[in-house]
């Protein structure tokens, strides 16, 4: 009889997984809302919100910078809780603003530490035996949080602006506190790599094709979903419209992430979830073309979001499994934080340089099947090869 022994499991850090990712990637999350706020309330050229997002996004990407060197030199409940600090204090401050230039100094200093707490979510569902599973819950808490933003926001920035959003975000941060004890105390060794017999194996160019796809992906949703908002009110639709689509597209999503948390043990099935997950995506974009109406905008915003969050948790869990200590996952949220950063720049000069979305929804494209190419490309069997060595017993 054989088995395959899991690798380190934690299941009593389910919950920083999930909870530390859901408050982070809030910008991300709630980009549509927030966009068309900071328009308003700034005055802000698409230029100027794209450079909001990407200020909000390098944090994050930056973050992994000092994790390679903190991840096997300090005890993680101890980096989590000064995360956590700097979060909190930048985000009350957040408040207070009422200069572009003094917001975009503190969202610095506030995704960088969200960056942080991001870098030890994905390395601790990284290290899981049951990656996919893990990522789909990741995924699941992100959307839960997204969508009552996206329904809550539009509301309640009629009232209190801005300032509504930061004192959220600070008080779902110090809700986290409650969590820390979940987390190694002491300085926490991730496993040592493999013997110089089985680094051959372990080729670059897979590592390097699969961060290049997550790279390729976030840069083109995460530049597109800013925008998405301004794309329904070329067709006429209201905020509040559109902050219902979209709260409604959040639980189509929350639907694709379950699906995808009920496939991950299918492993015959995840390279068809892949393909499916991102040929769901060009018809979507395609549904967004010529200024729709509020249905066709419903239909691709719930396609959209139903298909990100099915296909996030194997795209994540193919190139995690590429690296069965976790290290990976630090340049993977690199690639994240990354992408979200340039995606918004990038589209921003795109919409006042042509005029209008069709460029954007065209290049948005581009993005997403150069990554379904990158992903496709991965030649998996070496890895798994060595896996099933290591982990089969007689």
């Amino acid at each position: 009889m054989t088995y395959a022994a899991p690798t380190r499991r934690l299941p009593h850090q389910v919950g920083p997984v999930v909870s530390f990712a859901a408050a982070t990637a809030t910008a991300l999350l709630a980009a549509p809302a927030i966009a068309t706020q900071l328009a308003s309330q700034f005055h802000l050229s698409p230029s100027n919100v794209g450079l909001y997002f990407t200020v909000e996004q390098a944090g994050m990407c930056l973050a992994t910078v000092p994790a390679i060197w903190w991840l096997n030199r300090i005890a993680w409940r101890q980096v989590a809780a000064v995360a956590i600090g700097l979060f909190v204090l930048a985000n009350v401050l957040s408040t207070q603003v009422s200069g572009f230039g003094d917001l975009l100094l503190l969202r610095a200093v506030s995704s960088l530490s969200g960056g942080t707490l991001m870098v030890l979510s994905l390395t601790l569902a990284g290290r899981s035996a049951d990656r996919e599973r893990l990522f789909a819950f990741w995924t699941l808490g992100q959307l839960t949080v997204g969508a009552g933003l996206l329904y809550l926001l539009p509301r309640a920035f009629d009232t209190f602006g801005l300032p509504f959003l930061y004192a959220l975000l600070a008080v779902m941060m110090t809700a986290n506190i409650t969590l820390l004890w979940a987390l190694p105390a002491t300085v926490e060794t991730l496993p040592a790599p493999p013997p110089s017999a089985d680094r051959k194996s372990l080729a670059i160019a897979p590592l390097v094709l699969g961060v290049g796809g997550v790279l390729f992906y976030y840069i083109g949703f995460g530049g597109l979903w800013p925008f998405l908002a301004a794309i329904a009110q070329s067709g006429g639709s209201t905020p509040i419209e559109i902050g219902t689509v979209l709260a409604f597209a959040g639980i189509v999503g929350i639907a694709g992430a379950l699906l995808a948390a009920a496939q991950a043990h299918q492993a015959r099935r995840k390279a068809l979830a892949l393909a499916l997950g991102y040929a769901v995506h060009v018809i979507g974009l395609l549904a967004l073309v010529h200024q729709p109406t509020l249905g066709r905008f419903a239909v691709a915003a719930c396609l959209l979001k139903g298909a990100s969050n099915f296909t996030l948790p194997f795209l994540l869990g193919r190139t995690a499994r590429l690296d069965q200590g976790g290290r990976l996952m630090g340049y993977t949220n690199m690639a994240i934080g990354g992408g979200l950063a340039v995606g918004p720049l990038i589209t921003g000069r795109i919409i006042e340089g042509a005029g209008g979305f069709g460029a954007l929804i065209a290049l948005t494209g581009a993005w997403i099947v150069a990554s379904a190419l990158l992903i496709a490309s991965i030649g998996l069997k070496p890895q798994d090869s060595l896996a099933s060595k290591r982990a089969v017993k007689a």
